[in-house]
């Protein structure tokens, strides 16, 4: 999805239905085809709901001892806030992106550095239990 800015768009059609410069080589049911199919696209554009925009949350999540995190935007505390491909991206509940904040270990305070070493090293013995 992109989100665009429908009053500059409106604007860019009003000055391209506008323009003069095209009446030269056109007749002059040429010129009206083309602004009525201008003011139809505005119309069009008019018509379409639009959505609330709301910039991107970023987050981190306050690690547990007993593996859950809370989200520090929201404080739901989610069970497990890793899986086997490493954190959870977003919080379930806000949205909240945690993804710049947790690549890894980036930002954590030594004690959750601590926690997360020991969750991988389960994960890595959990694996190699089943070679």
């Amino acid at each position: 999805m992109r989100l665009i800015d429908v009053d500059f768009l409106k604007s860019e059609l009003i000055k391209w239905r506008d323009n003069d410069s095209h009446r030269k080589n056109r007749s002059l049911i040429e010129r009206w085809i083309r602004k009525e199919g201008i003011n139809v696209l505005i119309r069009v554009v008019d018509a379409f709901p639009s959505m609330p925009y709301e910039p991107v949350k970023h987050g981190r999540w306050i690690l547990h001892d007993n593996g859950s995190g809370t989200c520090d935007q929201c404080n739901f505390t989610q069970k497990h806030i890793w899986d086997d491909d490493g954190w959870q991206n977003y919080c379930g509940v806000c949205g909240a992106d945690m993804r710049e904040l947790h690549s890894e270990t980036h930002g954590l305070p030594p004690e959750a550095k601590m926690i997360y070493d020991e969750v991988l090293a389960r994960i890595d013995g959990k694996e190699n239990d089943h070679d």
